[in-house]
């Protein structure tokens, strides 16, 4: 959705359900490591500017209330501590 990147490697995580009443399938997690990108985001899919983090700045993010969306939360929570 950012656009154009290289990928290096990926890795799945496992599956999140993000709400079992309106969707019965789950949605693959995967991290990817990338290239950094430069290029300009793919504003087809709305979006307008994006950032990197480390994920000490992320585990800050989360501590702080900055990331507020579940299924975002969700798979963060697959990612630190599965």
């Amino acid at each position: 959705e950012i656009g154009q990147c290289k990928i290096i490697s990926n890795e799945k995580i496992g599956v999140l359900y993000q709400n079992t009443t309106f969707f019965e399938n789950p949605v693959g997690i995967v991290l990817l490591t990338v290239e950094r990108f430069s290029g300009k985001p793919n504003i087809k899919e709305g979006i307008i500017e994006f950032q990197f983090f480390d994920h000490n700045e992320v585990r800050l993010m989360i501590k702080n209330g900055d990331i507020e969306d579940q299924f975002t939360l969700s798979a963060l929570a697959k990612f630190f501590f599965l």
